[in-house]
């Protein structure tokens, strides 16, 4: 669920992006992007059974997540939103490979592997 509120938001902020030409700025995500990274960080605590894979791809989310919100990073905010687009589209996959759970959809879609 922690995992599938991050991919509703992505999708929500890269269709803004895209389709409608807007150019967020990093306050448009300070209300609850830092939630976010800590509640994708708290899994491996909440989970400690979950599979390593599982674990790594989210955290790899929640470091992209972060990055979004470094004042000082070296590049553009647009390139470190795609790149978390890029982080949740990976782990969304693996979530389906590995756990056998739809992200998107929030349900299962077969036994997991």
């Amino acid at each position: 669920m922690t995992f599938g509120l991050a991919v509703r938001r992505t999708k929500a902020t890269v269709s803004s992006v895209a389709l409608l030409g807007l150019y967020p700025q990093r306050r448009d995500f300070t209300t609850w992007l830092p939630h976010e990274v800590a509640d994708l960080d708290a899994i491996v605590r909440r989970f400690p059974a979950a599979d390593y894979r599982l674990v790594d791809i989210l955290g790899q989310v929640a470091d992209a997540s972060a990055l979004v919100l470094a004042p000082d990073s070296g590049s553009s905010l647009r390139d470190r939103i795609t790149a978390r687009a890029d982080a949740v589209d990976a782990a969304h996959s693996a979530c389906r490979t590995i756990a056998g759970f739809d992200s998107h959809l929030l349900q299962p879609v077969g036994p997991a592997r």
